[in-house]
């Protein structure tokens, strides 16, 4: 695994500026055609995934030729993964989405504080039925591809192999959870959204360590976002 952790950081840095650049052109030409706010940033969602994953295979394919099959981890999958892969973003959800999202909650209330809304975006994709099929596409499809191409193929492989694994786990857990704050959201909602994100990536990455093929955290990821979207679709204004 010849990448290091600044190549993951350049790779994420090259993907939120293409998403950037093409988004700005196509944000221009919907309002000019007089589409909503909502269904304009609904239609923006699969950007951010569309580049990540690219963005991480190009930068290992050309400046590390030969090595793009080490994103995918050590060892070929198994039939076991997909099961393990399930359980961890089941559990995950469980343990992470819920009980702590609750705990934290409960936390702000208790300090007289009002619970922020998170990520609105995605609320107002799953509560038109026009746009709930983009919401799923990418939160179960394209980001848990792209995402663990780039968090846990890529930067925490580099981490891990120069500052061991515990490092390695953390370390990209962190990354993974700063970089989905939102930029204009309040600070409390971006930290309630990083203290479930990150242990999230945490357990991501650990299930990666241990089985030694990214299906785990790919199907883990996809898992625990299939949960999570099937919750605001079915309730928006409650998930």
């Amino acid at each position: 695994m010849p990448w290091t952790w600044l190549e993951a950081v350049a790779a994420f840095a090259i993907a939120t500026g293409a998403t950037l650049l093409i988004a700005l052109p196509i944000a221009a030409v919907a309002g000019a055609a007089g589409l909503s706010l909502e269904a304009m940033n609904a239609a923006l969602i699969p950007l951010t995934p569309i580049a990540i994953g690219l963005t991480t295979i190009a930068v290992v394919g050309l400046r590390h030729p030969g090595s793009l099959r080490r994103l995918l981890g050590w060892r070929p999958a198994s039939r076991g993964d997909w099961l393990a892969g399930l359980g961890v973003g089941i559990a995950g959800y469980l343990v992470i989405g819920l009980g702590l999202g609750a705990l934290m909650q409960l936390a702000i209330s208790a300090a007289g504080a009002e619970v922020p809304v998170v990520q609105e975006t995605f609320r107002q994709a799953a509560a038109d039925e026009g746009t709930a099929w983009i919401l799923v596409v990418s939160a179960v499809v394209l980001a848990p591809i792209a995402e663990e191409l780039l968090y846990r193929g890529m930067l925490f492989q580099a981490l891990a192999k120069r500052l061991g694994t515990g490092w390695g786990i953390w370390l990209s857990a962190a990354a993974f959870g700063v970089t989905h704050a939102a930029l204009g959201a309040p600070w409390l909602a971006n930290a309630l959204l990083v203290a479930v994100i990150l242990p999230l990536g945490a357990l991501l990455a650990w299930a990666f360590h241990r089985r030694g093929t990214l299906l785990v955290p790919i199907l883990g990821h996809a898992a625990f976002n299939a949960i999570n979207a099937t919750l605001l679709i079915a309730a928006p204004d409650v998930a």
